[in-house]
């Protein structure tokens, strides 16, 4: 029913509300355009008859059409999940990138080489409840970065998949699912394949501008391990894990603190906008498009109360045990308004169901489980660096500085993505996993590769600040990391690497000695950890490049 109902809500003169609007938009240079702007040349459905759509304004069947510059969704009654496909392969190492607007609870998707990237009205429908920048029923920027069969992905900046495999040959397509969903600035720029090319020495010295006299946005790239980005939770999935705790998962417990955080007037209210929709599509047909526009404003109104508390959501999740969520127990024993993403969270064998609701039922507190809080680097430093700054995560889990390693950032499309991001400034934040004796190969391998990381980065067009980040201390062996490695070998050679290229160094170590009641397993960062390492981080960054 409530799916039928989000059906229906995008039927009604709520579209009118994306009008159109000038755009002066130029292709950069090196991207080609894959959308003309006029009409659906090049695109077309694949399958036995494919079907071509050039010149044409609107596909065969309505579903796709151009009006204004744009590639209109339409919705589809009943519904019917379909793929527009451009017929220009894409290049097997790439850069793509493209705006999209929707409507409240569309659900639609972009397809890469066959792999599905969402993108949806992600506060009121998910996955991403979390994001920061996210515009609803506004322009958003997806930029997709293809390096192999590794694709990063990120929405307005935010990181939402560090690492997403696909197929190594195919083409780009958007899928039609429900609700209007819009397209616009579809380009994609072919990279050089294979790892970046590293200068054979550091650029000779040059003037570099004054940050805070720059009249455009100043950008900052954070490139790192885990300990930049969430480290994964229980699911093992890598990427966008919480984090990890004893007996109550991270989604679990996001799921609870949400219900708990939101006034209960807000869960009241969608509740009664349902019974009106439910009671007008039974006797009152006329009113539904009144009872559905209310509905959708309660819907929002509590997502973006949920968004905002994952902001706020940085104190010690982990402290929460199962004793400690079950005595919430009673603030939950209503059913949330949220869940429409693909299945709400529940509490099962962590916390009895007979505490929270009847004996042998578990009880749904929350929004779909991939939702997890994001006490990343580049979050923080965003919030305390302030609006002219545009810090984006391109952390990757596992990953190591030596190009030999099991998981090097060498081999990710996330470093790729940094590159051509062209930041200002560079936050390195690596070194962890290089003390695995797996990965270990030697102090001058580590040096030499980090440094030629620095070249790297000290060789683009805006010539950045360089920030090496010490690890922080081990306290326990988990993962397998030499804690003596993180406590010498190490730090002496980060501090080589900043002598050698003019770079500053972020003591971590230093931040998190003695502290190992700040990790979960002895190596990895609660959420305490996390608020004093992205402190450390944020304090020198501002002492160096002011605000």
């Amino acid at each position: 029913m409530i799916a039928r109902l989000g059906v229906l809500l995008c039927l009604f003169p709520t579209v009118s509300a994306l009008a159109a609007e000038p755009d002066n938009f130029r292709v950069e240079p090196g991207f080609v355009s894959l959308f003309n702007g006029r009409d659906l040349t090049g695109w077309g459905y694949a399958g036995a008859p494919a079907q071509n759509f050039d010149g044409l304004l609107v596909s065969s069947d309505g579903r796709y059409e151009v009006k204004d510059g744009v590639i209109r969704v339409n919705e589809r009654t009943p519904r019917l999940i379909q793929q527009m496909t451009a017929q220009q392969p894409l290049p097997a190492n790439c850069v793509i990138r493209l705006e999209y607007r929707s409507l409240p609870i569309a659900d639609s998707g972009v397809f890469v080489r066959g792999m599905q990237i969402q993108v949806r009205d992600f506060l009121t429908v998910g996955p991403y409840y979390d994001l920061l920048r996210h515009r609803p029923q506004d322009w958003n920027t997806l930029e997709i970065t293809v390096k192999g069969p590794w694709v990063y992905v990120s929405s307005n900046g935010e990181a939402i998949e560090p690492s997403f495999r696909v197929p190594l040959t195919g083409a780009l397509s958007l899928e039609g699912d429900l609700g209007v969903m819009d397209f616009r600035r579809i380009r994609v720029k072919e990279i050089p394949a294979g790892a970046p090319a590293v200068p054979t020495a550091l650029p000779a010295a040059a003037a570099r501008p004054n940050l805070a006299n720059l009249n455009r946005l100043i950008r900052v790239a954070v490139v790192g391990d885990e300990i930049a980005q969430p480290f994964p939770g229980d699911s093992g999935a890598p990427g966008r894990g919480g984090i990890q705790l004893p007996g109550v998962n991270a989604r679990q417990l996001a799921g609870i603190k949400a219900i708990v955080a939101a006034p209960a007037s807000a869960v009241q209210d969608v509740a009664a906008a349902r019974q009106a929709v439910a009671a007008a599509s039974l006797t009152a047909p006329a009113d539904l498009p009144d009872k559905l526009a209310a509905l959708a404003l309660a819907d929002l109104k509590l997502a973006n109360q949920r968004a905002e508390l994952w902001v706020w959501f940085q104190a010690s999740p982990q402290r929460l045990n199962a004793a400690a969520a079950a005595a919430l127990g009673p603030q939950i024993n209503t059913a949330p308004a949220g869940g429409r993403g693909g299945g709400g969270t529940r509490i099962g064998k962590e916390v009895p169901g007979g505490v929270l609701g009847p004996t042998g039922a578990a009880l749904q507190i929350g929004p779909p489980e991939d939702l997890a809080p994001r006490p990343d680097l580049a979050s923080g430093l965003a919030r305390v660096l302030g609006p002219r700054w545009d810090v984006r995560n391109f952390a990757y889990p596992g990953a190591t500085i030596q190009k030999g390693g099991d998981t090097s950032i060498w081999e990710q499309a996330a470093l790729t993505a940094a590159l051509d991001f062209d930041p200002d400034v560079v936050v390195v934040v690596l070194g962890t996993n290089d003390a695995k004796p797996e990965n270990w190969r030697n102090a001058a391998a580590f040096e030499a590769d980090y440094r030629s990381l620095a070249t790297v980065f000290a060789a683009g067009a805006a010539r950045p600040v360089l920030f090496f980040a010490k690890p922080a201390p081990a306290f326990t062996g988990a993962g397998g990391v030499d804690a003596k490695l993180l406590d010498a070998d190490i730090p002496a050679r980060i501090d080589a690497v900043a002598r050698a290229t003019g770079g500053t160094v972020i003591d971590l170590h230093d931040a998190m000695k003695a502290s190992a009641e700040l990790t979960l397993d002895g190596v990895h960062p609660d959420a305490d950890g996390a608020a004093r390492i992205a402190a450390r981080v944020q304090a020198a960054v501002s002492a160096v490049v002011g605000r």
